[in-house]
C-alpha cells in the first residue's frame, strides 16, 4: 500500500480503481501526487487511466528512478533506476526456509548482539550462502523495515562501482547526464551488502573507509555532506586477514569489525540431503519432471567434497532434472 499526501491512498499491487471514486474524472488520464515516506516527501506518484494505455502504474523514485512492484512471491519490492539498478526492500527474508539452517541462525544471532552500527563481515568460500545470512541478518533487526542493497565489488570498472556505493551529480562525469544517488543513500536506516569486499577498487578504499567512521559521505563530483544511518554487512572469500600494507583488511580491524565465518558443505554433512531434496523440489516442479534421487546418487552427494558449496549442489540437481548429467556429481 502506499501511501500518497491528500489522503488518497493506493493499492500498487491490484491496479487502480475507477477514477470517480476520488473524484477526481475531470484530471484523468494523467494524475500525480506526491509521495510522502518516514523522512518527507520522496517522489511523485503518476497514474495512468488503466484504459487510456497499457503501459502499467509508474511512479518516481527522487530525482532519478521509477519504481514498480516485484518479488512478491518472496515479500520483496524492488526499485529499478534509470540506470538499469535493481534495489530491493525485503518484506520479509527473501530466503527460503529451508536454507536457515541453525548453523546459520546461530551466526545471525552473533550479529544481532553486535553494537548496532559495526560492520560486519562475513567470511566463507564462493557458494557458501554469505548472501543469506546477509539477508537474515538484515530481517532480524530494526532495520528490516528499510532497503537491504547489494553491491558487486568485484567484475565491473571502479567508475561504475564509485557511482553505485556513492552517486554522483550531473556532469561528474561525461556520462553523467543526471543527478544519481548511491547505495547509501538508497539504503539509509537501512542495509548495504557489499559482496566480495577484497576486490573493491583500492582508490575507493579511502572513501568506503571514511563512510564506516563517520557514517558521511559526498556524491561524486557534489561539495554536500550526507548523513547516513545505514549498516555495512560486508562478505569475502578470503579466511582470514591478508598480510603487508593492505589498508582495508588494517583499517577494518581497527574499526572492531564483527566477523562471521560459515562454514563450507563439506563440514556440513548433515545438511546435503535436506538441500539436495529442497533443490529437487524446486527443479521438478519448474521443468515438470518427476526425477527422483536414488539411494547410490544420495550416497554420491554425501561422499563429494563440493568445493562449490550449496551452489555446486543447487547447480548439479539442476542437471540432474533436466538430463544434463548422467552422474550425480561431476
Amino acid at each position: 500500500m502506499i501511501r500518497c499526501a491528500g489522503r488518497i491512498a493506493l493499492d500498487a499491487g491490484n491496479g487502480v480503481s475507477s477514477p470517480k471514486k476520488f473524484g477526481l474524472t475531470s484530471l484523468w488520464p494523467s494524475l500525480s501526487f506526491p509521495v510522502c515516506s518516514r523522512v518527507g516527501r520522496s517522489g511523485l506518484l503518476s497514474i495512468r487511466h488503466p484504459d487510456s494505455s497499457p503501459t502499467p502504474m509508474r511512479g518516481r523514485l527522487g530525482p532519478q528512478g521509477r519504481f514498480a512492484r516485484d518479488g512478491a512471491r518472496d515479500g520483496r519490492t524492488s526499485f529499478r533506476t534509470r540506470e538499469g539498478r535493481k534495489i530491493s526492500a525485503l518484506g520479509g527474508t527473501g530466503v527460503p526456509t529451508v536454507l536457515e539452517t541453525p548453523r546459520i541462525l546461530d551466526l545471525v544471532g552473533t550479529a544481532q548482539r553486535a553494537a548496532p552500527g559495526v560492520p560486519l563481515l562475513i567470511r566463507g568460500e564462493p557458494g557458501v550462502g554469505k548472501d543469506i545470512l546477509a539477508r537474515l541478518i538484515h530481517a532480524a533487526t530494526a532495520r528490516h523495515p528499510n532497503s537491504f542493497i547489494k553491491v558487486n565489488c568485484g567484475g565491473q570498472p571502479e567508475d561504475r562501482v564509485e557511482a553505485d556505493l556513492f552517486g554522483h551529480e550531473m556532469g561528474a562525469c561525461p556520462l553523467a547526464l543526471r543527478q544519481r544517488l548511491g547505495s547509501f543513500e538508497f539504503a539509509h536506516h537501512g542495509t548495504v551488502y557489499l559482496e566480495e569486499i577484497g576486490a573493491l577498487p583500492r582508490t575507493l578504499v579511502p572513501k568506503l573507509l571514511y563512510v564506516l567512521r563517520t557514517g558521511k559521505f559526498s556524491r561524486t563530483g557534489g561539495p554536500e555532506i550526507i548523513w547516513v544511518g545505514g549498516r555495512v554487512i560486508a562478505s569475502t572469500v578470503q579466511s582470514g586477514p591478508t598480510g603487508g600494507d593492505d589498508d582495508l583488511w588494517q583499517e577494518l580491524h581497527r574499526l572492531n569489525v564483527v566477523e562471521l565465518r560459515i562454514a563450507p558443505l563439506r563440514q556440513r554433512r548433515d545438511e546435503i540431503p535436506v538441500f539436495a531434496s529442497f533443490f529437487l523440489e524446486q527443479f521438478n516442479r519448474r521443468h515438470r519432471q518427476d526425477v527422483r534421487l536414488c539411494s547410490d546418487a544420495m550416497a554420491t552427494f554425501m561422499e563429494h567434497s563440493w568445493p562449490g558449496n550449496i551452489r555446486e549442489l543447487e547447480e548439479t540437481v539442476h542437471r540432474l532434472v533436466v538430463g544434463g548429467a548422467m552422474s550425480p556429481v561431476p
